[in-house]
């Protein structure tokens, strides 16, 4: 993943299509991930154990763009969250 960079992780699937769709408009290109073992504290992001929330729990969506997108990718997720966009 060293060309991408991590522009989204949530578990709403109402905002994961919102950015993708909005990236998808304005052409910028992304990468998805879902996982769907929910970790209680995530390898990678921290001294993490890797313990498991159970199966009910709710899939993390992660979008990621280029590194060279970024920026603009930023601006329109903040833009579009910030005027009540969904």
């Amino acid at each position: 993943m060293l060309l991408k960079k991590e522009i989204y992780v949530g578990h709403s699937v109402d905002e994961f299509h919102s950015i993708t769709g909005l990236f998808n408009k304005n052409g910028i290109k992304y990468f998805t991930r879902t996982d769907y073992h929910n970790h209680y504290a995530s390898i990678g992001r921290g001294p993490g154990v890797g313990r498991y929330a159970t199966k009910s729990s709710d899939p993390t969506y992660y979008v990621y763009v280029q590194r060279k997108d970024y920026g603009l990718a930023q601006e329109m997720v903040s833009g579009h969250f910030n005027s009540g966009g969904t």
